[in-house]
């Protein structure tokens, strides 16, 4: 299944597309932020099964995650 595409351009809707040294600055304005499922959990913690002993994994945000994340605050949440 594929999800939908988004770009810089549809997140800045008519603003200003970020600038140089601006996160998104190498981005082109009508390529997907992110070319794959945004999916991720940056902790996952369960009991194992044989030993019963608790389990912690965690991950930090992808760098594509991250940058859509900063772009979404920017453009949707009034950032800067």
């Amino acid at each position: 299944m594929e999800g939908r595409r988004v770009t810089v351009e549809q997140l800045a809707n008519g603003q200003a597309l970020p600038g140089p040294d601006e996160p998104g600055d190498g981005l082109a304005p009508d390529r997907s932020i992110i070319s794959r499922q945004a999916l991720h959990a940056f902790e996952l913690r369960f009991r194992h099964p044989q030993t019963g002993k608790p389990m912690v994994f965690e991950a930090p945000l992808p760098e594509d995650m991250a940058l859509m994340l900063t772009l979404l605050r920017r453009y949707r949440v009034g950032g800067k």
